[in-house]
């Protein structure tokens, strides 16, 4: 089955549409398919998932199911297909779809900077990534959409095990050093992922870049997205205002300008991991492709605003 990168989930969408993308996502992909044993209850679980997602402008539901498309489309490359055992095909779609579960709409500073609970009981460490992964677990564990239910011990605890790792990945601090490691393993060890360590590392760049790929979608949809996630950070800004909390970097309207940061944002955290990715899979570069117009885009808007 072959998955559109363009794919546009916003609009009024029904979710019951929205759903059945993500089905299609498990259904359509080999891998993933050989570990869904109950099409019923892999159905019961994405209906639960998506009501635990909050209607944020950006990390809702809307959001999960275009990361897991594409998640969907990046394990079908030719290349990729090959490298990635089928568990991790599972779990990586898997992960997509739950990675932001009960997002609040506000992110891990907010948490840290008002002394949440969530801060506390994770230790201000990965606080909503720790969340989201907490709340998979307890689902899984719902008799309805157990999905793991029929798997062998040491298969159940490694998906798991790998659940941890790939969700954990998508907190945004640690992007940088990702980069990092990332780039030494392809200087030391070029495209060759075979092994335990490789294959984490592998996992770990996909779902980063599938987490962000809205922005390598044709320049009107991906400019859609930017302003999405922007008015979470402008409205987490307007919160840290009222509370007299630091303000984060992005989070203030009255300094940042909407395409300069998109711009930056693109330089700096997209372009590199998707230019790391093309070389392990060549047919990335597409993606790789829109990203560099899209931020020439960002880059003519912003000049004509400050002529």
């Amino acid at each position: 089955m072959t998955f559109d990168r363009q794919l546009n989930v916003l609009g009024r969408r029904p979710k019951a549409e929205l759903v059945e993308y993500v089905i299609r996502a498990f259904m359509g992909v080999d891998g993933a398919r050989r570990f869904v044993e109950d099409e019923a209850r892999l159905r019961a679980f994405v209906w639960k998932v998506s009501r635990l997602y909050r209607n944020n402008p950006y990390h809702n539901f809307q959001h999960a199911v275009d990361t897991t498309n594409a998640m969907a489309w990046m394990v079908t490359r030719p290349g990729l297909s090959k490298r990635l055992p089928d568990l991790y095909v599972f779990v990586l779609i898997l992960a997509a779809l739950v990675h932001d579960l009960e997002h609040p709409g506000t992110d891990n500073q907010w948490e840290i900077k008002t002394r949440s609970r969530l801060a506390e009981k994770y230790r201000n460490e990965a606080v909503l990534e720790n969340r989201s992964l907490d709340g998979t677990f307890d689902l899984l564990q719902d008799s309805e959409c157990a999905l793991l239910a029929g798997l062998p011990p040491d298969t159940h605890n490694e998906c798991r095990r790998l659940l941890g790792i790939v969700i954990i990945a998508t907190d945004f601090a640690t992007h940088q050093a990702f980069l990092k490691e990332l780039r030494t393993h392809l200087h030391t060890k070029g495209t060759d992922f075979s092994d335990p360590e490789g294959l984490s590392l592998l996992a770990r760049t996909l779902i980063k870049a599938a987490d962000i790929s809205n922005t390598t979608k044709a320049f009107p949809l991906a400019r859609l997205w930017g302003r999405r996630v922007m008015r979470e950070y402008w409205a987490q800004g307007r919160k840290e205002k009222r509370r007299g909390l630091p303000v984060g970097p992005l989070n203030d309207p009255d300094k940042v300008a909407f395409h300069e940061a998109q711009a930056e944002f693109i330089e700096t955290q997209v372009q590199p991991l998707f230019d790391m990715l093309v070389t392990v899979e060549s047919s990335i570069g597409e993606a790789a492709e829109t990203l560099t117009e899209n931020r020439l885009s960002y880059l003519r808007l912003s000049s004509h605003r400050t002529q």
